[in-house]
């Protein structure tokens, strides 16, 4: 079950770009929770999945660094596989992501 799907970042400068994202996940012991960074064409780039110890609500983040060069388009996606449909992100609270460059 895909939570959230589209946002993106398209780079401005060739460079080394740091990233942080933190989502909080409905609760739900069952199942993965991913975040999914990928290109402009479908290639995965990032992947961190993460096991709930527990049906509380989940936060989740990663933080990590990426070479990138102009006009590229990175996307972020959120995907779990409980087996039922959970709120995360919008409408639930608000995923963040940031990102700078560092060189």
């Amino acid at each position: 079950n895909s939570s959230i799907d589209g946002s993106f970042f398209t780079v401005p400068t060739t460079g080394i770009y740091y990233f942080t994202i933190n989502v909080k996940w409905q609760g739900n012991a069952n199942g993965i929770r991913q975040i999914r960074l990928e290109d402009g064409n479908g290639i995965l780039v990032r992947l961190f999945d993460d096991y709930p110890p527990n049906a509380l609500e989940y936060r989740q983040s990663a933080s990590f660094d990426l070479q990138l060069t102009s006009g590229t388009q990175i996307y972020f996606k959120l995907s779990q596989t409980s087996g039922v449909t959970l709120s995360a992100g919008l409408g639930f609270e608000p995923v963040v992501i940031s990102c700078f460059r560092v060189n």
